[in-house]
């Protein structure tokens, strides 16, 4: 298993850690996990975006 999915229920937590623009050692620590494993989740998180394909929305639109 990556280690990048160990402990999915600080997940929150430290994206809330990101969001408050925290550093990597603040957020591992205020998470409990080794500041090496917040730095790789910080990593995929922020690829995330980059990493979904776009949808191609199909259909009718409607204007007013």
């Amino acid at each position: 298993m990556p280690a990048v999915r160990r402990h999915k229920d600080k997940w929150l937590q430290y994206t809330q850690q990101m969001a408050q623009v925290q550093s990597v050692r603040k957020s591992a620590a205020v998470c409990e996990v080794h500041r090496n494993m917040a730095f790789r989740w910080r990593y995929h998180f922020l690829e995330l975006p980059n990493a979904q394909q776009a949808v191609r929305l199909v259909g009718h639109s409607r204007s007013g």
